[in-house]
């Protein structure tokens, strides 16, 4: 069992480090010129998110056997990885890269559009399944 609680800790202690790591990337690029437009802008939001999210667990993962902390409402991993699949398939629509993957004949447009399709929906199924968690606990 001292395993155990010892890999959460380590754990916990990576998801910091990372989450750190992320939030002064991201800081670093809100404050230089790089968020020209709407569609960086957000995805540096959802980076910022995600570090956030690290970060909290990660204390939750330090504090796991001596704290006893309540569970979290919602399940926040599964809403952010469901907004971050919808955005990035969003941005990946309506802001195309240039040198982003194109599809070489019909067959390929069709496969590319059902797995955008299909990532939405893994996203939108991620998003209601946490805000189902938080509000079937009464």
């Amino acid at each position: 069992m001292e395993a155990k609680r010892l890999g959460i800790r380590i754990l916990g202690g990576i998801a910091i480090a990372a989450g750190c790591i992320l939030v002064l990337g991201t800081l670093l690029i809100l404050t230089s010129s790089h968020a020209s437009d709407p569609w960086t802008l957000g995805g540096d939001l959802m980076t910022g998110a995600v570090s956030i999210y690290l970060v909290y667990v990660g204390q939750r993962g330090i504090r796991f056997p001596s704290h006893a902390s309540a569970a979290p409402r919602f399940g926040w991993g599964r809403i952010l990885l469901g907004a971050l699949l919808i955005f990035i398939t969003a941005k990946n629509h309506y802001h195309p890269t240039p040198n982003l993957l194109k599809a070489s004949n019909a067959g390929e447009a069709i496969g590319m559009a059902v797995t955008a399709v299909a990532i939405c929906l893994l996203g939108t199924y991620l998003v209601v399944r946490g805000i189902r968690a938080g509000t079937a606990r009464d």
